[in-house]
């Protein structure tokens, strides 16, 4: 597969939503922030707001970067038979995780808690997107 920036451009531009985001709130956010919820939603983890770096850093960039590095270690070169769906399965999940960057964001600068049935609803309807394209995997 080659790599064309503008193929890329919609999933450069949805990493950069995370980190543009951060940077837009790294201001209002006190120096010790909440970094982890329990099961009930509750803040039961704080630490350093450079902490939060490594969110946009984890979650959208390492999705994309692996989804820019596959095709290329891909022994059997079945990814040149899909490269439409690849494409279209890369952007939907580098769009998932930017969104999730940011929402987790938003939780941490407002320090309210986490509505986890909203992100169970979010996580089913990646299931359900994600699985159109598996079906196209051999």
């Amino acid at each position: 597969m080659n790599f064309k920036i503008s193929k890329e451009i919609t999933a450069i531009l949805l990493v950069l939503l995370s980190f543009t985001y951060l940077a837009f709130i790294w201001t209002d956010l006190p120096e010790e922030v909440p970094i982890h919820w329990n099961a009930k939603g509750e803040i039961d983890q704080y630490g350093s707001k450079e902490t939060l770096i490594l969110l946009p850093l984890l979650l959208p960039l390492l999705t994309y970067l692996i989804f820019l590095l596959v095709p290329f270690i891909d022994p059997k070169k079945k990814m040149l038979k899909m490269r439409a769906k690849y494409h279209q399965l890369k952007n939907v999940l580098v769009m998932f995780s930017s969104f999730l960057s940011v929402f987790i964001l938003y939780l941490t600068k407002n320090e309210s808690a986490a509505d986890l049935s909203f992100l169970l609803v979010i996580v089913g309807l990646l299931y359900a997107a994600s699985g159109n394209y598996f079906k196209t995997l051999q």
